[in-house]
């Protein structure tokens, strides 16, 4: 019971940080929902192509739930640092590693039915608008919202799994850093990111796949497996190439003494640096 009561009590101390990120959850949860939803949908099983509408509604799951794992990574990145920081407290107070363990996961327990239920109840509700526009879209002329049992188990089972990373991370940090680098976590500093030259190449590669397998597919709706394959390779290298491309570019302004060491351009580059580091 004790530990319950310190999860909480945390949580509702770092509300500030927590609201940001269960927000974020729950809107995760939504979308993959009204996909879900549009999945099983009896009025786009209706439709005159609804073979390959079901199709590219599958894959548009998997991007959403692809991108969904990314967005809950970087907004958990922020809250992170303040439960180390709380962590270490507790450890200067007594508890062990073990301890520190079990009021995480319950953390993360709490955390994940917040988002789940918020998540489902604003995905059921705002999927009837959002389905009629896709069959309008579509031009689909019947309407029927199915909300089955196989959606909710499988955006339950899916976020579950994701939490259940956050708290493999949170396990990782307790038992490998110290008492005091987890009570001083908020206040380190970023590190300088390094200039990932592999990454770049990497990154170019994927574009240029990419590109070629979009420019090669004559019909998107015959050849769907192809034109995902294309969309997320220009997805991910796309992100490779801002992330890297920009650490490069910054870099290159940094050692240029003569453009860096200026007031405006110092502060400005220095700071958009170190907040590479943070993407």
């Amino acid at each position: 019971m004790l530990y319950w009561k310190l999860a909480w009590q945390s949580i509702v101390k770092n509300r500030l940080e927590y609201l940001p990120f269960m927000l974020a959850g729950s809107a995760a949860v939504a979308l993959n929902m009204v996909i879900q939803l549009l999945i099983y949908s009896k009025g786009v099983k209706k439709l005159a192509a609804n073979v390959s509408v079901v199709e590219m509604l599958t894959f548009s799951q998997i991007v959403i739930a692809i991108f969904s794992i990314i967005f809950l990574l970087y907004t958990y990145s922020f809250l992170s640092k303040r439960k180390q920081s709380e962590f270490g407290l507790f450890s200067i107070l007594g508890l062990q590693k073990i301890d520190l363990i079990k009021i995480s996961w319950r953390q993360q327990f709490i955390s994940f039915l917040a988002v789940t239920f918020f998540g489902l109840i604003t995905g059921i509700v705002f999927s009837k608008v959002l389905i009629l526009l896709f069959m309008k879209l579509v031009g689909g002329t019947e309407f029927q919202l199915n909300i089955t049992t196989v959606s909710i188990v499988f955006i339950v089972v899916f976020f579950m799994i994701c939490f259940l990373f956050l708290l493999i991370t949170d396990i990782f940090s307790i038992l490998k850093l110290k008492t005091l680098s987890l009570l001083h976590a908020t206040k380190k500093g970023e590190s300088e990111p390094r200039s990932h030259w592999v990454l770049f190449g990497v990154g170019l590669v994927l574009l240029t796949m990419g590109y070629y397998i979009s420019l090669t597919v004559h019909s998107p709706l015959k050849a769907i497996g192809q034109f995902f394959t294309a969309v997320l390779l220009v997805v991910c290298a796309t992100y490779i190439l801002f992330i890297v491309a920009s650490t490069i570019i910054l870099k290159v302004m940094k050692r240029n003494g003569k453009y860096y060491y200026q007031a405006n351009h110092f502060i400005t580059v220095s700071n958009m640096l170190f907040r590479m580091q943070q993407v």
